[in-house]
C-alpha cells in the first residue's frame, strides 16, 4: 500500500485536499483484509492438523472392528493355505496325508491280551491286566482314568518304548514287538507322530531345524527336511517363529511346534501323552482345536491320554481305564 499525504495528493495534474476519513476507511479495509487472510491461514492450518490427527482420534469401536476384520482375513487365509496345500502335486505332504491314509486298512492299532509287570526290589507290580482295544483309521481315541491306572504305560508299549510282559501289539497288521530294537526305532521315527506332555528340543537348533530333525534321521537331505518342516510350521501357524529357539516360546507355542514335528513324515497315527497338561485352559483348547482339525481334514488317527473331562467332546472313542484294565468304552 502506497504512502498517502494527509495534507495533499496529486490527481489529474491538480492539487486536492486529502480526505482523512477516506484514509481511515482505506486503512480499515486493509486491516480487515489482513485479518481475513490470517483467519483463512489459521483455518487451513487447523484443517491440516485435523487430517493429520484423524487416525489418532479414531473411535475405539472402529479400531476394534478393524482388528476383528484383520483376524477374520487371517482365518480365511489359513483355510485357503491348507486347501491349496492339499491340492498341490509332487512332493506335497498334505496331499499324501489325505490320499494315502484313506486307502489304508481300517485297523491302525490293535492290542490283544496285554499284560505288563514291573519288578521293584523283590516285589512284582502288575500295571496292565489283560488290555484289549482297537483303534480304527480316522479315530480320535482317548484314554482316560485316574493317575496310576496304566494309561501312559500302555501308550509307551504301543509306541515301542516299553516291552510288554505278555500280549501282542499290532500296528497296521505288524506285530511291532516281534522285530528288533533298531527296527522299532525306525518305526517310531517314520510311522508314528508323538506329542509328549513336555516337549524336548535341541537348544542349539532353531524351531525350523528342530521340526526337521526326524526327516533328516529318516534319510532326507538337509534341504528337503527344512522344506517339509517349513510346510508343517505353515499349517500350525508358526512360520513367523521358524528362526527362533523353541525354549524362547510359550508352552502353547511349543506344543504347536511339537504337533508340526509329529505330522512331518506322514505318520500312520499320532500318540499324544497329556499334550495339554502343562498349558493354561485357553492354550489347551487351541491345541485341541488344531489337533481335531487335522484329524478331520487328513483322516489321521489320534490316540491321546487326558485327565480333562472337558476334552471328551473331541473324541470319537473314549476308553476308560481302571486298575490296569479297560473298565468302560464310549463310542461317540
Amino acid at each position: 500500500m502506497g504512502t498517502i499525504d494527509l495534507k495533499t495528493k496529486k490527481e489529474s495534474g491538480k492539487v486536492q485536499k486529502a480526505d482523512p476519513q477516506q484514509f481511515l476507511d482505506e486503512k480499515d479495509e486493509s486491516v480487515q483484509g489482513e485479518k481475513e487472510i490470517s483467519s483463512q491461514g489459521e483455518q487451513q492450518v487447523k484443517i491440516r492438523t485435523k487430517v493429520a490427527l484423524k487416525p489418532v482420534l479414531e473411535p475405539k469401536k472402529v479400531l476394534e472392528q478393524h482388528q476383528e476384520d484383520k483376524k477374520e482375513k487371517r482365518r480365511e487365509l489359513k483355510k485357503k493355505k491348507i486347501d491349496n496345500f492339499i491340492q498341490q502335486d509332487g512332493d506335497n505332504l498334505g496331499k499324501k496325508m489325505k490320499s494315502s491314509i484313506k486307502d489304508a486298512n481300517d485297523g491302525v492299532v490293535v492290542v490283544r491280551g496285554l499284560i505288563k509287570k514291573f519288578i521293584v526290589g523283590e516285589s512284582e507290580i502288575q500295571v496292565l491286566n489283560g488290555i484289549d482295544l482297537e483303534v480304527d483309521q480316522g479315530d480320535f481315541a482317548m484314554l482316560v482314568g485316574p493317575s496310576g491306572c496304566g494309561k501312559s504305560t500302555l501308550l509307551h508299549i504301543i509306541y515301542g518304548l516299553e516291552e510288554p510282559t505278555k500280549g501282542e501289539i499290532f500296528i497296521k497288521g505288524t506285530d511291532i514287538w516281534s522285530h528288533t530294537k533298531n527296527w522299532r526305532a525306525d518305526f517310531r521315527n517314520s510311522s508314528v507322530g508323538f506329542i509328549p506332555q513336555q516337549a524336548f528340543w535341541l537348544k542349539a537348533l532353531s524351531v525350523l531345524e528342530n521340526v526337521a530333525v526326524p526327516s533328516i534321521i529318516g534319510g532326507l537331505s538337509y534341504h528337503k527336511g527344512l522344506k517339509r518342516a517349513a510346510q508343517m510350521l505353515e499349517l500350525v501357524e508358526m512360520s513367523d517363529w521358524a528362526k527362533h529357539r523353541p525354549y524362547d516360546l510359550s508352552g502353547g507355542q511349543q506344543q504347536r511346534i511339537a504337533l508340526a514335528r509329529a505330522l512331518l513324515l506322514n505318520p500312520w497315527f499320532i500318540i499324544a501323552d497329556e499334550p495339554t497338561g502343562n498349558l493354561d485352559q485357553r492354550s489347551g483348547f487351541q491345541l485341541m482345536d488344531l489337533m481335531k482339525d487335522f484329524n478331520e481334514r487328513f483322516n489321521i488317527t489320534v490316540l491321546m491320554v487326558t485327565h480333562n473331562p472337558k476334552q471328551y467332546k473331541y473324541a470319537t472313542k473314549v476308553f476308560e481305564m481302571l486298575d490296569g484294565k479297560i473298565a468302560g468304552f464310549i463310542q461317540q
